[in-house]
């Protein structure tokens, strides 16, 4: 069940719901090789883990501080995040970058990326699990959408939108050479470009 958040938002009937709040899945933990994050843990803890943030460059404060708002992230849960595989997650992308894992009651340690690609199964996360390694990550939110929201400054930097469709927008063509300090402005040039013509 997770936080209940997409539960909310839906009027489906659920026959039978576990409630995972009194396990002791609502920690962080550190060992030696890895951080074991609990399923219950909510997206705002994931947020301010100063020594989990550190080991991966903060992929995800970034991945996660564009969520709605704090209120939300102080109720929505990493594992019920996970558990649903939503293509557009960013917490499943944050994790899926690195060298992750599942742990379910019922299959043990499963690799993220093969979990995410299981299907849905009769089983529940306890633990996500995030191997020390020396990370060289980054994490940058890429939001378009046409044309249900007013495109903001982020457009506004790449020449304006115009009232054009996404595949209508010119971009300004970005060029780095290598070594180079390249500014937030030509990364979204450059993502734009990517999203909207590959």
């Amino acid at each position: 069940m997770g936080g209940g958040i997409w539960m909310r938002l839906g009027s489906r009937r659920v026959a039978t719901a576990i409630d995972l709040s009194a396990c002791g899945l609502d920690q962080i933990e550190e060992t030696e090789t890895e951080f074991r994050i609990g399923a219950m843990c909510t997206l705002r803890q994931l947020e301010r883990h100063a020594e989990l943030n550190a080991l991966v460059n903060n992929v995800f404060e970034f991945a996660v501080h564009d969520i709605v708002g704090v209120q939300l992230r102080n109720t929505a849960t990493v594992g019920g995040s996970i558990y649903g595989r939503f293509g557009f997650s960013d917490v499943l992308s944050a994790f899926l970058a690195l060298d992750s894992y599942v742990e379910l009651t019922g299959a043990g340690r499963v690799l993220l990326a093969e979990f995410v690609d299981m299907g849905y199964v009769r089983d529940v996360i306890e633990h996500i699990v995030v191997v020390k390694h020396d990370y060289r990550a980054s994490y940058e939110a890429v939001r378009f959408s046409y044309p249900h929201f007013e495109f903001g400054p982020e457009l506004e930097c790449l020449g304006g939108v115009d009232k054009k469709a996404p595949s209508q927008i010119s971009y300004p063509e970005p060029s780095a050479t290598r070594g180079e300090v390249v500014s937030q402005k030509r990364v979204r040039a450059l993502a734009a470009r990517i999203c909207y013509h590959s």
